[in-house]
């Protein structure tokens, strides 16, 4: 018996099912909202790493300004640091910026959602904007600075053959 089977890789095989069984899911709509001027909107986000630092760094905190696209960001030991770096950031931006903080945009992480961080906002008039549960597409400024950050600093390591504990000098380097 013989088995004709030919395959040719210049045609396109365009069966949407197909297609549509690679998907793990839908791709997220792009947002092309953009605020009016700096401090506007900050988004928030903390990863966390795998590896302990050399100085016992575990997480870091990410802060970026919706307007200018600049991001901040906060190596942390603990998560429960986050509240306390947050004050502190909105002390700099009022002195070095004099301008207020009107909106903060994360997703539903207790180091964000918690009755000291919302008394905070309160007591400063900043508006509080929290994602759905499991719905990391709603943090996507966030999410895609995360991303593009530790894409970078992964780089730097392998580059420069450091160990992966040293992945603090490397993300002040890549921010």
């Amino acid at each position: 018996d013989s088995f004709d089977f030919h395959c040719n890789k210049a045609t396109s095989h365009t069966c949407h099912a197909c297609q549509l069984a690679k998907h793990v899911r839908l791709p997220f709509s792009e947002s092309f909202t953009i605020a009016p001027f700096p401090f506007h909107t900050i988004h928030c986000d903390v990863w966390t790493s795998p590896v302990l630092s050399n100085s016992g760094f575990q997480y870091f905190l990410v802060v970026l300004d919706d307007c200018t696209h600049f991001a901040w960001t906060f190596p942390l030991r603990h998560k429960s640091d986050v509240f306390e770096v947050l004050i502190t950031f909105h002390a700099y931006v009022a002195t070095q910026f004099q301008r207020p903080i009107l909106t903060i945009h994360t997703d539903n992480g207790r180091e964000f959602d918690n009755t000291a961080f919302r008394n905070f906002l309160t007591n400063h008039g900043i508006v509080f904007h929290l994602t759905c549960p499991y719905t990391s597409q709603q943090n996507g400024r966030a999410e895609q600075i995360i991303r593009t950050l530790t894409e970078g600093l992964r780089s730097l390591l392998f580059h420069s053959s450091m160990p992966t504990k040293f992945w603090p000098d490397a993300l002040a380097t890549t921010t």
